[in-house]
């Protein structure tokens, strides 16, 4: 991948081409979160996230994805969330994260907290 490749984020819905493969990848990385929004390089799924004041966020590890990319995806990020009336959101970055260095250069770090995930039965 270089700096030259098409990045691009699409909304996505259950009904998008790109919703199985984007949900399995999250999925297969211990991502749980629904996307709203997929990262596209080069037509290729790379990364994904959700709109809220608390965002969750993808990408993949395995590709090697460059700041540029990552640039793209938070700029259209900040964008929508300015769309939607928010003047901040938090997102969170795990410890383990390959990201977790670039994110005070984008971010201020407000602490660190635990994230629980609770599974419903029978789901």
């Amino acid at each position: 991948m270089s700096v030259f490749d098409v990045t691009r984020v699409e909304r996505i819905t259950p009904q998008s081409p790109v919703w199985e493969e984007t949900v399995k990848k999250l999925y297969a990385t211990d991502h749980c979160f629904l996307p709203e929004y997929v990262v596209l390089v080069n037509g290729e799924v790379c990364g994904a996230f959700a709109s809220m004041p608390y965002v969750s966020w993808w990408m993949d590890e395995k590709k090697s994805l460059k700041f540029s990319h990552s640039l793209v995806a938070f700029n259209t990020l900040d964008n929508l969330m300015g769309l939607e009336g928010f003047s901040e959101y938090v997102i969170p970055c795990s410890e383990d994260s390959p990201y977790l260095a670039l994110m005070p250069r984008m971010f201020k770090s407000i602490g660190s907290s635990e994230i629980f995930l609770r599974q419903l039965p029978g789901k």
